[in-house]
């Protein structure tokens, strides 16, 4: 049965992204990574990002990072673990808590923060990060959305 999150997504390419998710999860608590096509969804392209997960945090390496994060990030991340770059990061007990509770809970997560752009001025942005599970008991992907407020 499809997740039924407690929280209001309140960006619309986050709300697409999260139905989208959810019309895949075909009657399984979690759709599997070859249910996912990102040419289905290609006005959220540049704002994906896909991750494989590993046994520690540290391990979980981005597979894709869309042209909207590189943008605002700064740098393009596809190819590198969290560990690779976590201590550039100012918050990044916050911002990887999600990904961890994502693949041990097996469910969404919604996160509302703000980040460093590439001028350096903050800007607020949401997250929403999507269990992919080839079994539907574990958590083998993450697929997320970025969604910026300008």
């Amino acid at each position: 049965m499809p997740h039924n999150p407690t929280f209001q997504i309140a960006e619309t390419k986050l709300k697409k992204l999260y139905a989208y998710w959810q019309s895949k999860c075909g009657g399984r608590s979690m759709p599997r990574r070859q249910d996912i096509d990102p040419l289905d969804i290609p006005g959220l392209l540049p704002n994906l990002l896909l991750m494989d997960t590993a046994e520690e945090l540290g391990k979980f390496k981005f597979r894709l990072f869309g042209t909207e994060l590189c943008k605002q990030f700064g740098e393009d991340r596809t190819g590198f673990t969290v560990e690779d770059f976590s201590a550039r990061i100012d918050n990044r007990e916050q911002v990887f808590a999600g990904y961890w509770t994502v693949y041990t809970e097996c469910r969404p997560d919604y996160f509302p923060n703000r980040t460093i752009s590439v001028e350096k001025d903050f800007i607020r942005y949401s997250r929403l990060l999507l269990p992919l599970s080839p079994d539907g008991a574990t958590v083998n992907m993450i697929l997320g959305g970025v969604e910026y407020h300008r």
